[in-house]
């Protein structure tokens, strides 16, 4: 540690304490505590789903700012940010999908009804996450 003045001077990095932690732990736990109870709500086990939903959306949007945020500091373009948020999303959504189809189909060969008898453009806005486009054109009451 070198002084320059009175003040101390400090050139390792790693004494440095960053007022803005990269990372907000609390917020992970309030946010999965939130999706724990929108699942219960739909389970029908608690009621209160609709605040939990705001308050995962707006973390979410926190999130998703501060992420963008991140990425402008770190000199990373919209393409950069866009490739890290697909490979983010994804996989998981990708899995969800699957088993939703695997589930389905066993459900059908055991004599329910086929619920993947869909049209091609909900496959598609599945797929690509763009479900709203239809209530843009289709608002539902």
């Amino acid at each position: 540690m070198e002084f320059e003045g009175t003040r101390p001077l400090i050139t390792d990095r790693s004494l440095a304490a960053d007022p803005w932690p990269s990372r907000y732990e609390l917020l992970d736990g309030l946010r999965g505590l939130a999706a724990l109870v929108v699942v219960l709500h739909h389970l029908r086990v608690f009621d209160g789903g609709h605040f939990a939903v705001m308050v995962f959306f707006v973390i979410s949007g926190y999130c998703i700012t501060a992420s963008a945020e991140s990425c402008r500091r770190n000199g990373l373009g919209l393409l950069q940010f866009m490739a890290r948020r697909i490979t983010r999303i994804y996989p998981p959504y990708g899995f969800a999908i699957l088993f939703f189809s695997i589930t389905r189909i066993i459900k059908t060969a055991m004599g329910g009804p086929n619920d993947l008898q869909r049209p091609i453009l909900d496959w598609f806005q599945n797929l690509t996450l763009t479900q709203w486009v239809s209530n843009v054109f289709y608002p539902v009451s």
